[in-house]
């Protein structure tokens, strides 16, 4: 594909000091630099698609970078078949996919034309198109500085034989042998050893957390979703089926020389088994400074600071400080600082950065909602609040300003507020974002049914490949329920989400309501039943079944599972009365 190249620049490598010196004819040449802001535990890109501003998720664990169906929607992009054979999978297994050319493409201050994306799968959040994969990242070496927010694509002029962490000082650099690229497989991929076995892993950036899959624990003799696994729930990725995921001890993981010991790793239950065994996440990425040397088949490290798996809840004993860098002294290098940090937990250095950039910057919308979902996280409500309040004077169209703003006011029992915000938010949004399905969520919360049932009719049928299809279809299920409306296809969007998602407490907690509201009495019992052995302290489920249990003359067992309900969550019944459920 024809690309025009804006900038270039050399960097001359000088590591005297360093474990390995480098000889003078080694340097690299600078072909871009890519800004990084975590949102969350989500890498972030700024781009230009066709002269509109967006973010790209950073994704080096996709072959092709990918945009969703509703951006391309929104940015009035054309689509192409893809070429015959071409299939497309993720975690949640296949996908449907097209293919679409951006005419002018810029990331990073580079304009590459024509650039070809695949058209399919997850939309992490509202306002992000799609992703950045191989196809630009492993084209040449790269460099993932997400300690301090940065990505940098490197060409190496005469430096086979040179240990390229550059920055690394007198400081040890962990040294990693990675496999060759071929035409079929770009991604960072290498042989580590978890408890002594040996696992073949991707390095994911696009992974929030990193984790074994099922069948390689199981290949490895690492065990499986057993008793030493904790479950956690389900994990969504592109393609529409969920997977298990449960959170396993570790005695140690080996990665080169470098070894984390007792730590926890996810085991997720992953739709395509065959590929890797375990997915090195963002986790590990914020906690160290990587060099994927593709030119030399290497990965070159160094330890940054703070927890490396096992960050969430964080231990604040496991935190320590980046390790020595020049630090930003422009608004845009403080945010992202600040922004890594909050990702690795550190919230107080993270509101010392984002404030500073506030102060730099005071007209700059995100930079407040930024320390805004910093202070949330903080436990600093009132202070999160004020800067949601900031951000959306500041700009009336930041739509993650409001959510955030509208989650904070519901939680403060702000209801006119928050749902003001949610009417404002409604109309900004295109029809197909993938905001509405956080929307739908909100006004299924506050009981406004119609309004949910309206978002999640808008996103459902415009998000077919993504995993959250099985709590979308979840949710429309119990709305109808609730609004004793249109029965039939509540129950067909409860049977799908199971299907999607077999057996999963909250989809059989939906089912029994709709089952209670229908008087189909003992298909409801059975499906609160079923919630009450995953979850046996579940007050809705306790008192669906006693209500059930009351209207089939079950008069004893009935009022023993309401009194239970009750007693674990004392405001149950007025819920259920609020739509007319009552004994």
């Amino acid at each position: 594909m024809p690309r025009q190249r804006v900038r270039s620049a050399l960097l001359t490598i000088a590591l005297a000091s360093a474990p390995a010196a480098a000889p003078a004819a080694c340097r690299l040449e600078l072909l871009a630099t890519l800004p990084v802001t975590m949102q969350g535990r989500t890498p972030l890109l700024a781009a230009r698609i066709d002269g509109t501003e967006t973010q790209l998720l950073l994704d080096s664990g996709a072959f092709y970078g990918t945009l969703t169906r509703a951006a391309t929607n929104q940015l009035k992009l054309p689509l192409e078949l893809p070429p015959v054979g071409f299939h497309y999978r993720g975690a949640g297994g296949p996908a449907d996919a097209w293919i679409t050319r951006v005419r002018d493409f810029e990331i990073g201050g580079e304009r590459l034309a024509y650039w070809p994306f695949i058209v399919g799968g997850l939309t992490p959040a509202a306002g992000i198109a799609g992703a950045l994969g191989q196809d630009v990242l492993g084209q040449s070496d790269v460099e993932y500085d997400l300690p301090h927010g940065l990505v940098r694509l490197f060409r190496p002029h005469g430096c086979d034989n040179t240990v390229l962490a550059y920055w690394a000082g007198t400081r040890h650099v962990s040294t990693l042998a990675i496999d060759g690229r071929t035409a079929q497989s770009s991604f960072t991929t290498a042989n580590l050893q978890v408890d002594g076995a040996g696992v073949h892993a991707l390095f994911d950036t696009g992974t929030t957390r990193s984790y074994l899959t099922l069948q390689g624990a199981q290949r490895s003799g690492l065990g499986g979703l057993g008793s030493a696994a904790q479950s956690v729930g389900a994990l969504t990725g592109t393609g529409e089926r969920s997977m298990k995921f449960a959170l396993m001890p570790v005695a140690s993981v080996k990665i080169g020389d470098e070894e984390i010991r007792h730590t926890q790793l996810g085991l997720a239950d992953v739709a395509d088994p065959s590929a890797f065994d375990m997915f090195i996440g963002i986790d590990f990425f914020l906690s160290h400074r990587l060099y994927v040397a593709n030119s030399q088949d290497r990965l070159y490290f160094t330890y940054e600071g703070g927890p490396v798996f096992d960050i969430e809840p964080m231990n604040p004993a496991l935190s320590s400080s980046l390790s020595k860098a020049p630090l930003p002294t422009d608004a845009a290098g403080l945010e992202r600082l600040g922004a890594a940090l909050a990702a690795r937990g550190d919230y107080a250095d993270a509101l010392s950065d984002l404030t500073r950039a506030c102060q730099l910057a005071p007209g700059q919308s995100q930079y407040f909602y930024e320390r805004g979902l910093v202070y949330r996280s903080a436990a600093q409500a009132l202070r999160a609040l004020t800067d949601f309040d900031q951000a959306v004077a500041l700009d009336a169209t930041n739509v993650p300003a409001r959510l955030a703003r509208a989650q904070l006011r519901l939680v403060n029992r702000q209801r006119a507020g928050a749902l003001a915000d949610l009417g404002v938010i409604d109309h900004l949004l295109a029809p197909d974002d993938v905001g509405r399905l956080q929307l739908a969520e909100l006004y299924l919360r506050v009981d406004r049914l119609h309004e949910a049932i309206a978002q999640y009719d808008l996103w459902i049928p415009t998000h077919g490949d993504d995993g959250r299809q099985a709590d979308a279809l979840s949710g429309r299920c119990r709305a109808r329920a609730l609004a004793d409306e249109q029965l039939d296809k509540a129950l067909a969007d409860c049977n799908r989400a199971l299907r999607l998602r077999p057996g999963a407490w909250a989809i059989l907690n939906s089912r029994g309501l709709l089952q209670l509201r229908a008087r189909r009495l003992d298909q409801s019992i059975a499906d609160f039943s079923a919630v009450l052995q995953q979850r046996p302290n579940n007050a809705v489920a306790f008192y669906g079944r006693g209500l059930a249990e009351i209207r089939k003359g079950l008069t004893g067992p009935g009022r023993q599972d309401m009194h239970a309900a009750l007693t674990r969550e004392p405001a149950v019944a007025e819920r259920f009365e609020l739509h007319g459920l009552a004994p």
